[in-house]
């Protein structure tokens, strides 16, 4: 999935029994169901052979020129605010409230140029099967070539979609401007997978609220 580096099954389940507790943005995971189960609101949109994936998901293609190498227009319809300066500094540490000793599962899906890389459902399987939270960052190229697998993502209430910036360049020897496009087109991308997603759900009869 753009995930440069496969994690096995078991050593996240080793992560799983060690810790006894995994989580992401600093919340407790939901206990782990006893079968494998998707939550309904992903089996509205995908059966549950398409969450699931299939072996050549995988498959990395290199050299390609796509539609997904242009970026889009970088005018998303929701734009931050700069933060306060006393955020804009690097975070070097996180102290959890209670002094709880925590794991933040994160993951990169990253999608350069002339290239369209792949998605390991088996570690996203893993992570449904188990009820582990995550948080994912995707490239917005990542997302554009692989729209299904993002709006699942987006779906799944266990997981967070993040930024990966566009292709994910060096952002040493980007310019400021170069900089604020690579995160402003992933912006762009995101919201159009998820105005997507609101309509097919809205075409299923699902209440839009149910993503929040």
């Amino acid at each position: 999935m753009g995930i440069r580096y496969k994690i096995p099954a078991v050593v996240l389940a080793g992560l799983w029994l060690l810790l006894g507790v995994i989580t992401a943005a600093g919340e407790e995971t939901k206990p782990s169901p006893a079968v494998p189960t998707f939550p309904s609101l992903l089996e509205v949109l995908w059966t549950r052979a398409e969450l699931r994936g299939r072996p050549d998901d995988r498959q990395i293609r290199k050299g390609i020129i796509t539609p997904c190498d242009t970026m889009p227009k970088t005018n998303p319809a929701r734009v931050h605010p700069p933060l306060p300066p006393r955020l804009r500094q690097s975070i070097r540490e996180v102290r959890p409230a209670g002094g709880r000793r925590l794991v933040a599962l994160t993951f990169d899906l990253c999608e350069g140029p002339g290239e369209k890389t792949g998605y390991d459902a088996e570690i996203v399987n893993y992570l449904r099967d188990q009820g582990v939270r995550a948080t994912f960052f995707p490239t917005g190229k990542w997302m554009c070539s692989h729209p299904d697998k993002t709006m699942q993502l987006m779906a799944d209430p266990l997981f967070e979609v993040g930024s990966h910036s566009w292709d994910h360049r060096n952002f040493r020897f980007l310019s400021v401007p170069e900089m604020e496009r690579q995160i402003l087109a992933t912006q762009v991308q995101y919201e159009l997978l998820w105005e997507e997603l609101v309509s097919r759900l809205a075409a299923a009869g699902v209440e839009p609220a149910r993503l929040a």
